[in-house]
Formats: structure tokens, sequence, C-alpha cells
């Protein structure tokens, strides 16, 4: 078990009474939170809890750029409006892989995808730009500007978005 005094995701807060407090958000109704004789921790191994760090990291940063209102995030209520610009996003992001045209596999009953391509090309007035826009102010995608348009690339934070949304691991296409 990983004790919080020794974990590198304790953060203090107050200066006269300071208090101890897990940055990730563990709470104590987590089935992996334990208390025992030498105090307070999780049984989450230590690439498990650099994952959740990055992903409350990423969630603290769409809300501050103004995305709560219906985030690119799995977890949100969605209006029909809503539901059709995210499924739009996901659509263009699985375009930029590839996925479109190559099929998942299948291992230990998981499923995988190894693009075989990262980019998508584009100009300010075709209907895709507003969306490749969105992604990039909220890390999923970066873009690099060539003299006749935009070519846009999915960051590894967008390749993991949507593989959440879709339950598939997609690898780097480096890797």
């Amino acid at each position: 078990m990983r004790h919080c005094d020794n974990c590198g995701y304790l953060g203090v807060s107050g200066y006269e009474y300071p208090e101890s407090y897990c940055t990730i958000g563990i709470q104590d109704d987590d089935p992996k939170f334990d208390e025992d004789k030498d105090g307070c921790g999780c049984r989450y191994n230590a690439r498990t809890l650099a994952k959740m760090k990055r992903e409350n990291d990423h969630a603290e940063y769409l809300h501050y750029l103004g995305y709560s209102d219906y985030s690119l995030m799995p977890t949100m209520e969605y209006t029909d409006e809503n539901k059709q610009i995210l499924e739009k996003h996901r659509e263009l992001v699985r375009h930029a892989l590839g996925m479109n045209n190559r099929r998942t596999y299948v291992r230990h009953g998981k499923r995988f995808y190894r693009p075989y391509r990262n980019y998508f090309f584009t100009h300010e007035k075709t209907v895709d730009y507003p969306y490749w826009e969105r992604l990039v102010v909220a890390g999923l995608a970066e873009k690099e500007e060539r003299p006749k348009g935009v070519n846009y690339f999915v960051t590894r934070s967008g390749m993991d978005w949507l593989g959440q949304h879709d339950g598939v691991h997609i690898y780097d296409e480096e890797d």
C-alpha cells in the first residue's frame, strides 16, 4: 500500500494550521483507499496515479478555459445539439487517425488500435475548421500553419480522450 505521507501527489493547504490532501482527488469512499495502523494510503500503482493526475490536470484546464458547459469530457450530460457537436469532434479525430479505414483489434478482451497516420489538412473556409480550433484550445490537437491551410495533429491526450469515448486503447503512431 502506498502511504499518503510518501506519495508525491500529497498537497498541503493552509499556513498556520496546515492540512494535507490528495491532489488527485482520492476520497475515503474510493474502494482502493485504505486506512491501517500506519496511516492512510491507497493501493494504486505509480503509473495509475500519474495517469489520474494527468486526467485531473486536463479536466481543470478545460474548466479554466470555460468548457464546463458542454465540455469535451465524457462525464457530462449532453443536450441533443451538444451530442451532435461532440460526435462531430469524435468523427474528425477518428478521420485524422485513420480509424475510418481500419478496424480495431482485440487482445485479452480489450480493444486496441494502431494508427497509420495522424493529420488532418483543412483551411479557414471549410466547415471543419471551427471544430478543429476547439480541439486545439481543449489541448486535444495541435496545429501547424501551412501556406494553403492548416495541418492538425491529434495529441496524446486527444487519443486518450477518443479512446475513453470509444472504449479502445490507441497507440502513438510512432510506436
